[in-house]
């Protein structure tokens, strides 16, 4: 594999600011990095697939059985060290736990791992959220913080995005992270103190561990007690970091198999970054041995300017992670970190993951700024800004996740507020109350990808005698012809509710369309463990005695040639219509909210408050918490 500036090319059209726009994208204001220089020097890259004795691995099996285990070992010989056999005892204890963290929407257990040999121990501090509202066990998210404890404050007194764990809770995700230094101090102490200290035995020879080794195996132990936790589904833990947390990872994903997935956040030298590429900004091998050797094996010093001698390159680390996933990020203004050599080395894995039928990043050419590429089994992607971990990346990291784990976000739950003044039902919502109402969030997609294109705002309500609702829906293109009651309102466009204060196996439902059509009807629902349907059965001879309705419209309904802009209903739903008394304040119900939007020449949108991550809205297991306040 020899390369040099003109084997991948993007063709360039305009350079402005230190950005340069590509190809047909320029047009449409899309942001690529800067190509290399025309001078940087070729380089040759070893062969993933080319096992010691000559042989080309041809199978999934010749590469688990022989050439997987000959890389890990050229790395552990030359570039990390490798793992004592010293014996040790482990123990786990949940020192704390916390069931209403973050307002009741997650668990925090904090964790002490304590790992001892003789009368030398050490204790690896684990922060663990685990989201309430959603069936266990959950995928998780471990961060290896190399950053000052505070920025895995699990009181969340302290928050920032290096460790947005409120943001995972909400997606689904548990979150947890411990900081490298519990593990192993993050200086050139000559080995003598962490688990170097405990561990190490006798004179260290030139493949003994280094740092980022150590940190590593602390990683697994966290994947240790995982393996313990019910809450915790164990084979669906992904690992992350960023710098040398992100070189961590990734060491940590190559040598223990249980990751299912490794995120590397502008890891750079001795991480995602190839070494043999040579550039003036990027960080060498001279470079990192000269500030920070004891980061590496001694062995690894022996390659400062000399990269081509390495019997391996970062393409080859990330390959041992193949068949599971790797996500490899960069930023476009990190170029110590050498954000294309980041990226090429996902490119050049690609081998080793079609061996197992998966076609790895499956593109050549970097993508635009902001935009991920997301292949099978690879996903890459270059934010604006500098070195760090933000939220962007993080978000990316669990969109990938989310496609990979199949992960449900958390139920959401609104607190809905007694109302002091009447509601005319006029469709107008223009009275007082609708100013003390709860306002629920943006609608999204059914399956949480994305927030619908027309705005949907809720507003909820109660007094001693009704629930109140207040719809209002931007509508470009309102479609309706149905106006008798119960009927296929579903066919076009409608708002829905479903709630039920009981089971979640029978509940009403609830819908109102822009001619001022109404349906009741109440659903008995076939339920699995997990509260998802396995079939449904309505009584449509259900009425809700007493409920009222109005809806206004701004447009002109099932007139597409004209722009329309908004429909809204009042709803008045009794309690006693719902066979309920008052709620008490602190009583809490099942439910959600929907919307079908239909516009005329584009794809309809099936709109939800709590996404329900199936095709049908009749999934109860899905349903938010309603609370009724004071």
């Amino acid at each position: 594999m020899k390369h040099n500036q003109k084997n991948i090319v993007i063709a360039l059209i305009a350079v402005c600011g230190g950005m340069v726009l590509g190809g047909d994208a320029a047009q449409s204001g899309k942001i690529f990095f800067p190509p290399d220089s025309a001078d940087m020097p070729a380089y040759t890259l070893p062969d993933p697939l080319l096992a010691l004795d000559g042989r080309k691995i041809a199978t999934p099996k010749e590469w688990q059985k022989v050439r997987r285990p000959e890389i890990l070992e050229l790395f552990r010989k030359h570039v990390y060290g490798r793992v004592p056999e010293t014996s040790y005892k482990k123990k786990f204890k949940v020192v704390n736990v916390d069931p209403k963290a973050m307002n009741g929407e997650a668990t925090l257990k904090q964790v002490d791992i304590t790992i001892s040999k003789g009368t030398n121990s050490l204790v690896i501090h684990l922060q663990v959220f685990v989201p309430n509202n959603v069936p266990k066990p959950v995928p998780a998210f471990l961060l290896i913080c190399n950053r000052k404890p505070d920025n895995i404050d699990p009181t969340r007194k302290i928050k920032n995005e290096f460790w947005p764990a409120e943001e995972a809770i909400a997606r689904g995700y548990a979150i947890a992270a411990f900081y490298n230094a519990d593990v192993d101090p993050d200086k050139n102490d000559g080995f003598k103190d962490g688990i170097h200290g405990i561990l190490d035995e006798g004179k260290r020879p030139p493949d003994a561990w280094g740092t980022i080794a150590a940190w590593a195996w602390g990683a697994s132990r966290c994947m240790d007690y995982f393996e313990t936790d019910r809450d915790i589904a164990r084979d669906k833990v992904a690992v992350i970091g960023h710098s040398r947390g992100g070189k961590t990872a990734l060491w940590a994903g190559a040598e223990d198999e249980r990751f299912a997935m490794v995120c590397s956040n502008d890891s750079g030298c001795g991480g995602a970054a190839l070494s043999r590429r040579i550039t003036k900004e990027k960080e060498t091998v001279a470079k990192i041995i000269k500030a920070i050797s004891y980061w590496f094996c001694e062995t690894f010093k022996s390659y400062s300017d000399r990269e081509s001698a390495l019997p391996v390159d970062q393409h080859m680390l990330i390959s041992l992670i193949a068949p599971r996933a790797v996500y490899v990020a960069s930023a476009d203004k990190d170029l110590w970190a050498d954000p294309r050599g980041e990226f090429l080395s996902v490119v050049h894995a690609a081998p080793v993951y079609q061996l197992f039928g998966k076609k790895g990043l499956g593109v050549l050419e970097m993508p635009a700024i902001g935009e991920p590429v997301r292949g099978e089994g690879a996903a890459y992607h270059i934010r604006e800004g500098k070195h760090n971990l933000t939220l962007v990346d993080w978000n990316f990291y669990m969109d990938f996740a989310d496609r990979l784990f199949g992960t449900f976000p958390s139920l959401k739950r609104v607190v809905i507020p007694k109302l002091d003044c009447a509601v005319n039902i006029d469709g107008e919502l223009d009275e007082p109350a609708w100013a003390k109402a709860a306002v629920l969030p943006p609608f999204v997609l059914k399956d949480n990808s994305a927030v619908g294109s027309e705005c949907t705002t809720v507003r909820v309500g109660y007094d001693d005698s009704a629930l109140y609702l207040g719809w209002t829906c931007t509508d470009s293109d309102i479609q309706a012809t149905f106006t008798n009651r119960d009927s296929r309102f579903w066919e076009e466009e409608v708002v829905e509710c479903f709630l039920t204060a009981e089971k979640l196996n029978c509940y009403y439902e609830l819908q109102w369309n822009p001619l001022g059509g109404v349906f009741d009807a109440i659903i008995k629902n076939k339920l699995d463990r997990k509260g998802m349907t396995k079939g449904i059965k309505g009584d449509w001879s259900y009425t809700a005695a007493g409920m009222d309705s109005r809806v206004k419209v701004k447009g002109t309904v099932c007139v597409s040639s004209d722009r329309d802009e908004y429909w809204q209903v009042e709803a008045k739903i009794p309690f006693a219509a719902l066979a309920r008394t008052t709620p008490k304040p602190g009583e809490v119900w099942r439910g959600n909210f929907y919307r079908f939007n239909r516009t005329t020449g584009k794809t309809e949108e099936l709109l939800c408050w709590t996404p329900t991550m199936c095709p049908t809205f009749h999934q109860p297991g899905r349903f938010g918490y309603l609370e009724f306040g004071n």
